[in-house]
């Protein structure tokens, strides 16, 4: 196989490259190139294909592949907006005059998008170098895999590192990491080689930085109980959870429990720790260690410079006095919003011991039996 390539040089001259593969053998990943020059110049093998973009190892052409390729997320929550950040460079140029296609997939489950905006990260205005054949600075979004054409007249230099992201929506279920590919086709011609995600946690989320890991936020343990199920008595309740995700005071968190009928309402309710000192994570919005009860619904506000910590086991309690009619127990739940939103219908809280002194369900919030 032959390849006749010329190059305007500078100061006028032409030199003309025959390139010929010393091996017939196309599976090879590694020939020896062998290069004549004419004209006022000559340059060695490595300086001519190193002018053409080509990867070279003392004057030898070497496989063509991404040298960087990682990519990663800002948030693993399922249902909310995902910053993807992909950062590139090759070993040989990719030319959108060849018309060269980069894509990237395996991003399970990602939407759809035939326009996705791509935002340049450090700078590198790396965004710029794609469309979708519309509009500058967008890729295409179809069946998890991304589409970045290069753009009119732009080449992906080899050596280059280029960094860009997009946003999208995480699937509303969970799901774990996906192995995401990246290729390339046109100039060269690069096979799908995995990239590389860090397995770092993130918001709680053990290896949540894997791009498309997606975590339902849920509390994996959410009980209570209570102390004394006769009416008007004092009644100690006790709250043991456990969150899969981190809720942090510094995204406004809160947590509230639902379904206490007929508790006393009081702006200021005292928490006493039980476990992994779970009182001072709360407050009523003022005070540490205390919460807020109305209309049957307690509401934790995560103190100040507070996280309630994915994996770590919780527990409070607070004291009330008994409503002085008998009453069944009804359904208590748990909620969450802030750092990640917790679906009410995962918050339904149970009980350890659901029999209390005789008393069938007299364990269970808020049971109120006749003395």
């Amino acid at each position: 196989m032959a390849v006749v390539i010329s190059l305007k040089l500078v100061f006028g001259h032409t030199v003309t490259a025959q390139l010929r593969s010393t091996s017939t053998s196309t599976s090879s990943s590694l020939r020896t190139i062998v290069v004549m020059a004419a004209g006022t110049a000559r340059l060695a093998a490595p300086t001519l294909l190193s002018l053409l973009g080509l990867c070279v190892l003392s004057g030898t052409a070497c496989a063509q592949t991404f040298t960087t390729r990682s990519i990663g997320q800002s948030n693993p929550l399922a249902g909310t907006s995902n910053t993807i950040t992909v950062t590139i460079q090759t070993d040989v140029n990719l030319a959108q005059a060849d018309s060269s296609v980069i894509t990237i997939s395996g991003l399970n489950n990602a939407p759809d998008a035939a326009s996705l905006a791509l935002a340049s990260v450090e700078n590198s205005m790396a965004n710029m170098l794609f469309w979708e054949g519309t509009t500058q600075g967008e890729g295409a979004l179809s069946s998890g895999t991304l589409t970045l054409t290069l753009f009119t007249g732009k080449t992906v230099l080899a050596g280059t590192q280029y960094a860009f992201s997009f946003t999208i929506t995480n699937p509303s279920a969970a799901q774990d990491a996906p192995t995401v590919t990246i290729a390339a086709s046109g100039t060269a011609f690069i096979a799908p080689t995995s990239m590389v995600a860090p397995d770092s946690p993130l918001l709680g989320v053990v290896k949540g930085s894997k791009p498309l890991l997606v975590m339902l936020p849920e509390f994996q343990v959410r009980k209570i109980g209570q102390s004394n199920p006769l009416e008007g008595g004092s009644n100690t309740i006790t709250v043991t959870i456990q969150s899969n995700v981190n809720l942090a005071q510094s995204h406004g968190s809160v947590v509230t429990i639902v379904g206490l009928t007929n508790a006393p309402d009081t702006s200021s309710l005292a928490l006493t720790s039980v476990e992994n000192h779970g009182a001072n994570l709360f407050s009523d919005g003022t005070t540490q260690g205390m919460g807020s009860l109305s209309s049957g619904t307690l509401t934790l506000k995560v103190h100040q410079n507070q996280t309630v910590m994915a994996g770590v086991q919780y527990a409070f309690s607070f004291t009330i006095l008994n409503p002085i009619t008998a009453q069944d127990a009804s359904t208590v739940t748990i909620e969450a919003s802030g750092t990640a939103e917790f679906l009410y219908d995962r918050g339904a809280m149970s009980t350890d011991k659901a029999d209390l002194n005789g008393v069938t369900n007299g364990g269970k919030p808020i049971t109120v039996v006749s003395k």
